[in-house]
């Protein structure tokens, strides 16, 4: 069989270079929770500054978001590393049908599936080149491999069905424990052989060359640590042959025996009136030894109803019955050897007379109940009985030995596209699930879901016609009598325009949403730089390879001395990299200190960020800083009013208004302006 060489496609690369965020202002868990997809197995590659990944990863996102059936095939998860369908089975029908032809191995009726979902997708192979090269290899490999397979199956499971023969007998002894009668063993012998291995070790004998200096000869190192690798090769050959003939009856072989036995009394035993014939302790005592004679081979595990064991055990309660002990006064004119000889005649008599008494009173009417259910396991031939233990011990579970030594390429070639499925669609399966999450999310919320256009060029550009603040969903309005925030409540943050190289200020009263704006700004270069759509519509962008932020700090030191520390961070960071790369969202500028000093501290660090060419999104409460920002350094002014309404210009803080809707007016006697 010619080889053939695995395609290398990258459906999701999580080594692509990250965003670099300083002082992250984004509360990436709650963010990603909201959407469903905080505990995904590719979080930690989320938010690339590598714009052609992320326009792969959002081809692929896409596909899974606009085709149900594709993202509901996919979530099925048929090709699990684990799962039936791509490993090689230990379970007798399931390895039979795993190399059977295609309507009814698993693996490449899911491959056929897999391709006539894809085959409908419009534009398919141009929106993603590495899923249609990954399905076009399964196609070819399906062509190539099958026919190889199930011949391969097909041998093997000759071989597998004369790999092992065993013949034996076991004891069963029917007991009365805790209330219930049994089956439990008695006695076992057995005689067979097995292919437990196709190769012995080939392990050689190997000495540190350190040891082979003449010291360590002469002084008897070297030869004893010789002979010990001597006897651990030895021993591994012994555990390599031992197995092939066998004397001891295996533990798998009995539990099947013993769990079929054991079922008929248990069926039994939820009958009203039983038929079966549990021995009358009284009369029959407590135990009963039964002989079943059994041989394993290609055609199953069969057993056959011999007898009673002629090494009966006797039950205390009936030893004086049927053979009193020698009185004792004429013991001592006997010898202890005589002695032993008397007391053995005697016990075996004691025992072929309670033999004598089960065969002509208890198993006629045993082996009449089994003639009457069980025929066949009177019959000469004896009855075949279910036996997953045996096979999965002797035949099944080295049908990947046998697979691997007889059918090398064929073998090899079956595992290596099995596992190039597996890995793959478990890439998709990660992606299926965050479609999955956002399509759930827009149904709920009944908001439109947008894939961002993610735009190359020099000039920095981010815009929109409406973003939804989903931030807010599950947060608690201000006021005594806050409610909690339903995705209804939503109105779409709007008129901000293109938000590009330069500086654009927010302004407006406490509790407007002029931080609710930056975090969602925020959260919105983060899941394009992902791939992920957005709630909103018509967004355009490109992507950041730097976000930084600078919110007001609490802890060791004044609010304005933490704040000076982040700026100057920040600032640093984003000095060093290319102007239309790097974003920076400022909350509450200025504030910590007086409003003239804030709005120094404000215009000096603004008209850095303008000379560095990054863009700067900023929310403040002093009207001076956005006004001479707008005047001197060319920044774009919006107003945010207590309706959440964003148009252009400088919005005065209205704390008349936040007590207003707070409920707080007439407790704090606050007079509007």
């Amino acid at each position: 069989m010619n080889t053939s060489t695995l395609p290398s496609i990258s459906l999701w690369n999580s080594q692509a270079s990250p965003i670099l965020w300083i002082n992250d202002g984004l509360n990436r868990d709650r963010h990603l929770s909201l959407r469903g997809i905080k505990d995904s197995e590719l979080r930690s590659s989320f938010a690339t500054a590598d714009r052609a990944e992320a326009i792969r990863r959002q081809n692929l996102i896409r596909l899974f978001v606009e085709n149900d059936s594709l993202r509901e095939f996919v979530l099925m998860d048929h090709f699990a590393r684990m799962g039936s369908a791509v490993r090689i089975p230990a379970d007798g029908q399931q390895f039979v049908n795993y190399f059977n032809p295609h309507e009814q191995n698993e693996f490449w009726t899911r491959v056929e599936q897999f391709e006539e979902i894809v085959s409908q997708i419009p534009d398919f192979s141009r929106s993603n080149p590495a899923l249609s090269q990954m399905a076009e290899h399964l196609r070819t490999e399906q062509v190539r491999l099958e026919s190889s397979e199930a011949a391969m199956g097909k041998s093997v499971v000759d071989q597998l069905l004369k790999a092992t023969t065993l013949d034996g007998t076991v004891t069963l002894q029917l007991r009365k424990e805790e209330g219930r009668w049994n089956f439990a063993t008695w006695t076992k012998d057995v005689v067979g052989h097995r292919l437990y291995a196709l190769n012995p070790p080939k392990d050689k004998v190997s000495i540190h060359e350190f040891f082979e200096h003449e010291f360590f000869e002469k002084i008897g190192i070297y030869s004893l640590l010789r002979r010990r690798e001597e006897s651990r090769i030895r021993r591994e050959i012994r555990k390599w042959a031992n197995p092939i003939i066998v004397t001891e009856l295996p533990n798998e072989v009995l539990r099947d025996i013993c769990n079929y036995m054991n079922d008929i009394l248990r069926e039994e035993g939820k009958k009203e009136k039983s038929l079966f014939p549990f021995p009358d302790e009284s009369k029959d005592g407590e135990f009963v030894d039964l002989v079943i004679r059994f041989s394993y081979n290609g055609e199953g595990l069969k057993i056959k109803l011999v007898g009673l064991s002629d090494q009966q055990t006797v039950p205390p309660e009936f030893e004086e019955r049927w053979a009193k002990p020698m009185d004792e006064k004429w013991s001592r004119y006997y010898r202890s050897d005589d002695l032993e000889k008397i007391d053995t005649m005697q016990h075996n008599l004691r025992r072929r007379s309670y033999i004598t008494h089960l065969l002509t009173n208890y198993y006629p009417r045993l082996k009449q109940w089994f003639a009457g259910n069980f025929e066949k396991l009177l019959g000469s031939n004896g009855m075949v009985i279910p036996s997953p233990a045996s096979d999965d011990q002797f035949k099944w579970s080295h049908g990947e030995t046998v697979c691997r030594e007889k059918w090398t390429e064929t073998y090899q070639a079956s595992k290596d596209v099995r596992e190039f499925a597996a890995d793959h669609m478990y890439t998709l399966l990660n992606v299926a699930k965050i479609a999955n999450t956002f399509v759930e999310r827009s149904r709920r919320w009944q908001l439109p879901l947008s894939f961002p256009e993610i735009v190359e060029g020099e000039q920095a550009t981010l815009s929109f016609d409406a973003l939804w603040p989903v931030a807010l969903i599950g947060r608690k309005t201000s006021g005594s009598k806050g409610r909690v925030i339903e995705s209804k409540d939503l109105r779409p943050i709007t008129a901000l325009g293109n938000l590009a190289a330069g500086i654009s200020m927010l302004t407006g009263g406490n509790g407007a949403g002029k931080t609710t704006t930056g975090e969602e700004i925020l959260g919105l270069l983060h899941d394009a730089a992902s791939g992920f759509p957005v709630f909103g519509k018509n967004v355009r962008l490109n992507l950041r390879t730097v976000i930084g932020s600078i919110y007001l700090e609490h802890g060791d030191g004044s609010t304005m001395q933490l704040s000076l520390e982040k700026l100057g961070a920040v600032v640093t960071e984003v000095a060093n990299h290319p102007m239309n790369g790097t974003f920076v969202f400022w909350d509450e500028a200025g504030t910590g200190t007086t409003a003239s000093q804030g709005e120094r501290l404000g215009m000096a660090t603004l008209a850095r960020f303008r000379q560095i060419g990054c863009t700067v999104l900023v929310n403040t409460q002093i009207p001076a800083l956005a006004e001479n920002a707008q005047n001197r350094l060319g920044a774009k002014c919006f107003k945010v009013d207590m309706a959440h309404t964003i148009s252009s210009g400088i919005g005065e803080p209205d704390i008349h208004e936040l007590a207003r809707e707070m409920g707080l007016e007439k407790v704090l006697n606050l007079q509007k302006n």
